[in-house]
């Protein structure tokens, strides 16, 4: 993604945050908060609860390459 919406943030407008759905296969993700030491450990339903994200699918699938 490339624009991401802050937890908690005082935005005038909303950003469309959307969650890859393969992440929810994982007890735990890894997210950051904008620099190397703002990093920290989320269980992806909390991490989708606070960015008020919406899960959606945006990989494409592709044939193996030959």
């Amino acid at each position: 993604m490339s624009a991401t919406s802050a937890i908690g943030s005082t935005r005038a407008a909303p950003i469309r945050t959307v969650l890859d759905p393969d992440l929810m296969a994982f007890e735990q993700v890894w997210a950051a908060a904008g620099s190397a030491d703002s990093v920290f450990a989320i269980a992806p339903v909390e991490l989708r609860e606070a960015a008020g994200a919406t899960v959606a699918a945006f990989r494409e699938d592709r044939p193996p390459a030959r």
